[in-house]
């Protein structure tokens, strides 16, 4: 699926019957997010799409001219709303999302996220990792010191320390970058950089094929890998 020069991917993986991430973008508004749900049958696919309506809301209401700060106000609309979701839902208590979102105004492109979903700016065939991992892997690294090696050897370092809707109040990550001429942004859920890490997504992007092949061959690699959740993409460009 295509939107302007935003282009963006989902697939359910090998191992799960259900998708519960989701994806939206909007290039007139220079917008893009995915949401990575979780919590009881079907309602991750609630509160994924809870959260990427509310934020893309905030974004559109503000129109293309919307300001950086409307991303932290839609984030944290969209952590009140799945909260107030579950008073309706009561199977769906506990459910939550992981969520990163972009706007991109010339020269820089902003971002924010709750929990693992990621962020990457690909630039002169390297990749950068701009979004920050909520996890205890990284709790541990920043808190207490841990080393690479550490961390890698800690079982429970995928464990979510924050998502929408986990809390009354989140920690919400945000960085800010100037863009360059030549810049891709890749935006995912953990089925693609868990299984294919940073350097298979790099190697497919050096290929240089055109977006949607290039979508299909990071689904297909995270497939190879096993496919064990989820898999969603969302590829853009041309700043210039």
């Amino acid at each position: 699926m295509q939107s302007g020069n935003v282009w963006g991917i989902t697939d359910p993986g090998r191992r799960r019957t259900n998708n519960e991430d989701a994806w939206v973008a909007d290039a007139s508004l220079g917008f893009a997010a995915v949401a990575d749900g979780m919590g009881g049958e079907a309602c991750g696919e609630v509160a994924s799409a809870v959260a990427l309506r509310t934020v893309y809301s905030y974004v559109s209401t503000a129109g293309p001219e919307a300001k950086p700060s409307v991303l932290l106000d839609g984030t944290h609309e969209a952590n009140a709303r799945v909260r107030s979701e579950t008073a309706f839902r009561p199977d769906c208590a506990g459910m939550g999302s992981t969520l990163v979102a972009v706007l991109w105004r010339k020269p820089a492109l902003h971002v924010v996220n709750v929990g693992d979903s990621r962020c990457y700016l690909y630039r002169r065939r390297s990749l950068l990792q701009l979004s920050y991992d909520q996890n205890l892997g990284n709790e541990m690294r920043d808190e207490m010191g841990w080393s690479d090696e550490q961390v890698a050897n800690f079982p429970q370092r995928s464990v979510l320390t924050a998502a929408i809707g986990s809390a009354s109040e989140i920690p919400v990550r945000e960085t800010s970058i100037g863009l360059l001429p030549g810049d891709l942004v890749l935006l995912c859920s953990d089925g693609l950089h868990g299984p294919v890490g940073d350097e298979g997504i790099a190697e497919i992007l050096r290929k240089g094929l055109a977006p949607p092949e290039t979508l299909q061959a990071l689904v297909d690699a995270a497939n190879a890998a096993g496919g064990p959740d989820n898999i969603t993409v969302v590829l853009f460009g041309e700043f210039f």
